[in-house]
């Protein structure tokens, strides 16, 4: 923590302190004096004081997104954003309050209507822009293809008969795929829990979703026999969504989430990864993103030199396709992330100087 943040710290809780005492007064000053509402415009302050008065903030809330969102077995919301919402309502002096009892499609819908006013851990679509405006990402994380361990190799959804792809229904990637595979029909199912058990008994032959939400569902539900196929050239970049005619917060919530240290941020990620990820090398999944990487790079890390298409010669048309797709190499993490049980939300780009290969930037 920094010296200043410190001092004023010490300044806040001797005012807390002395609100005992000397009245209501104070508590009203401690408020404007608070670190995050020191960064915010006289509007910004105005619109949250007339807000505050008026009714809690309804959010709209994935129930069954683990690790980013879901409700416990208490039903109480819990995750990566459930931490940050807390965060922001204690430092915003807000009650951002989640709306319990909807499944996502329902909460985009009631969005849409503004009977949701946030959606603390959403992806900006081009859909979801005609009534929604959006912080800055706080959470970024690569998209995949998964298929059962015994499944031949592919290269994309475009490899799949109808309805033999899955994706949830609602989330951003169905919205992609659709856009980008019109001829396309995908199964959609309720939620990745109800995809991924499809994918294992053979109802579906591929799930296109979020690594860490299928990653984290895979160990809950004990799925042996499913893999890493490949990468894809989408990311879920996560922000806060805010209903349209309210863009004085999304400039408040921005400030103050820029405003969180990076080590407090960490230390939030690792709360909800850490706990929940095995401490031994999982070597079987680290081999299969490798390969996806390898695959859809066309590079192939290797120490003392890097393989690429030109030095990749064959006649086959399938390699020269998969040689290609150098860009969606960006988007699936570094080995470190999958082996650390701490591992960061934010995935880095594939450090091929670590294998004497040139860097990329």
């Amino acid at each position: 923590m920094r010296k200043d943040s410190r001092v004023m710290h010490r300044v806040l809780r001797l005012f807390k302190k002395a609100s005992i005492v000397m009245g209501a007064g104070i508590p009203i000053i401690v408020c404007l004096l608070s670190p995050a509402h020191g960064k915010l415009t006289n509007p910004e302050r105005a619109w949250l004081e007339e807000h505050r008065e008026i009714r809690d903030i309804r959010l709209g809330v994935d129930p069954s997104w683990p690790p980013f969102e879901f409700f416990d077995a208490s039903r109480v919301y819990a995750g990566i954003a459930s931490d940050y919402v807390k965060r922001l309502n204690q430092e915003l002096d807000i009650n951002m309050v989640p709306v319990s009892g909807l499944a996502w499609p329902k909460v985009i819908e009631m969005a849409k209507k503004r009977q949701l006013d946030v959606l603390p851990c959403v992806m900006q679509t081009e859909a979801r822009s005609k009534y929604l405006l959006f912080t800055e990402p706080y959470m970024s994380f690569p998209v995949v293809i998964m298929t059962r361990k015994d499944a031949p190799f592919v290269i994309s959804v475009s490899d799949f008969g109808p309805k033999k792809a899955g994706v949830v229904k609602g989330y951003a990637t169905q919205e992609f795929l659709e856009r980008d595979y019109p001829k396309q029909k995908f199964y959609l199912a309720k939620n990745v829990k109800e995809a991924l058990k499809a994918l294992s008994k053979g109802k579906v032959d591929a799930f296109v979703g979020n690594l860490a939400v299928i990653t984290y569902t895979i160990r809950k539900l004990g799925l042996d026999n499913l893999k890493v196929a490949t990468a894809t050239p989408y990311n879920f970049d996560l922000s806060f969504g805010v209903r349209k005619d309210w863009p004085e917060l999304v400039g408040i919530l921005n400030r103050s989430i820029q405003a969180i240290p990076e080590s407090e941020k960490s230390e939030i990620q690792t709360r909800w990864i850490n706990v929940r990820y095995e401490r031994d090398t999982n070597w079987a999944l680290v081999i299969q993103v490798i390969i996806a990487m390898v695959f859809s790079s066309g590079t192939v890390p290797w120490p003392g030199k890097c393989l690429s298409a030109k030095s990749l010669k064959g006649p086959c048309k399938r390699k020269r396709i998969l040689l290609k797709r150098s860009s969606t190499a960006s988007r699936m993490p570094s080995p470190s992330s999958i082996l650390t049980p701490a591992a960061s939300l934010r995935p880095t780009r594939p450090s091929f100087q670590r294998w004497g290969c040139p860097g990329k930037r």
